[in-house]
């Protein structure tokens, strides 16, 4: 079995790429998932020794490319990387030489269509509600342009580096909620889920053509869409319910899971091309618990992936049911990786640590992914130590 940890680039910039991943092979982890592509976020960094508060900027990448490859969307290079590019080093080629001294392996982790850096710079690429509404943060993977983006930057990793897997995170389609800009939902825990359901449906033009390509009314999709959010919001909790469950709506959520796996199934003939051919694995958000329909869903969204990361239980008392119903939901001609969350809300004790860890291995998973160096504090990162000495 094979433990990986999420490391932030920034980090072992910043606190050395040797010394820091030396440090990470001392706690007995096998693997680094490095974020080669990430989203914006303001991050406190408790151990990094030249800055506590980070402000991220969106859209940012971690790894030489070729710009002039991409065509309309172009991903812009982290300050991590040009300060190690203006010392003459590629600085994920750096981390995995390193990593490889340390008897560490190394993932790429790539976060897709979460980029509100090219959502606001190409309005037209972004997922479009039922109300005609954009959002910035989400862009679509229906779009040709997107998919050429994001097949693009996987194809410049595989060529580039020798990896032992790429880890796809937003790379289907993404929800209303986001957590950005204050973002306030003044509805119920059920009402909110509900709600996220029905705004993520994309309208854009490029799902209005894919849709009415399959036979589908998009014009008649997106009023009951409309009359599911206005009964929602009246307190008509069941009718709203009813209206997701109508025939249009229905098809254009299944039309959804074939247009991703489809783009799953380009990236992986773009990898099996490359000259460093490597597992494809997908995180897959069941923070909320895996649904009965899961296992049907990741068996179609995922023929062309190696496996699944199951991110994340909510509580140490939650865990075992969680990662049962995660095993139960990918098929098992995939490689399971459970999550384990190191940071508030799911810890709030060190010593939970040590249960999560125990309960993913009654799992019998191919890996457990922990999340992550960066924002665990020290006695977090010693308790890890500490469980992965014992399973020795």
């Amino acid at each position: 079995m094979i433990t990986s940890l999420y490391v932030y680039p920034w980090d072992l910039w910043d606190g050395g790429v040797d010394k820091t991943l030396e440090y990470i092979a001392d706690l007995g982890i096998k693997c680094v998932s490095v974020a080669v592509a990430y989203h914006g976020g303001k991050f406190f960094l408790p151990h990094n020794p030249k800055k506590k508060v980070f402000y991220h900027p969106e859209g940012m990448i971690y790894f030489s490319t070729d710009m002039d490859a991409y065509g309309v969307l172009k991903p812009r290079m982290g300050t991590a990387l040009q300060e190690a590019a203006a010392q003459g080093m590629d600085l994920f080629g750096e981390i995995i030489r390193q990593a490889q001294r340390h008897g560490l392996q190394a993932r790429a982790w790539v976060v897709g269509l979460h980029n509100s850096y090219l959502g606001g710079q190409h309005p037209d690429c972004c997922t479009v509600n039922a109300f005609g509404e954009r959002y910035a943060h989400a862009l679509c993977p229906a779009d040709e342009t997107v998919r050429f983006y994001l097949k693009k930057l996987i194809e410049e990793l595989a060529n580039r580096y020798p990896l032992q897997g790429i880890e796809l995170e937003s790379f289907d389609f993404m929800g209303f909620l986001h957590g950005d800009e204050h973002e306030v939902v003044g509805l119920p825990l059920p009402q909110k889920e509900m709600l996220d359901l029905l705004l993520e449906l994309c309208f854009c033009a490029s799902c209005t053509a894919r849709a009415q390509a399959a036979g589908l009314d998009m014009d008649r999709a997106s009023w009951l869409i409309r009359r599911a959010v206005k009964a929602l919001c009246e307190g008509r909790t069941q009718e709203s319910a009813d209206l997701l469950k109508s025939p249009e709506v229905t098809q254009l959520m299944e039309l959804r899971i074939d247009w991703c796996a489809d783009l799953f199934e380009q990236i992986k003939q773009t990898v099996c091309l490359s000259r460093c051919p490597t597992p494809i694995y997908a995180v897959n958000w069941m923070h909320l618990g895996p649904g009965e329909t899961d296992a049907a869903r990741l068996s179609r969204l995922g023929r062309a992936l190696n496996g699944w990361v199951a991110a994340y239980p909510a509580h140490p008392d939650q865990a075992a049911h969680f990662y049962r119903l995660a095993r139960r939901a990918v098929p098992f001609d995939k490689r399971l990786i459970l999550g384990i969350r190191m940071l508030p809300p799911e810890l709030t004790q060190k010593k939970q640590l040590c249960e999560y860890w125990e309960q993913a291995l009654a799992g019998q998973p191919y890996g457990i992914n922990f999340y992550n160096y960066d924002m665990a504090c020290l006695p977090v990162l010693q308790e890890l130590r500490r469980c992965l000495a014992q399973a020795k």
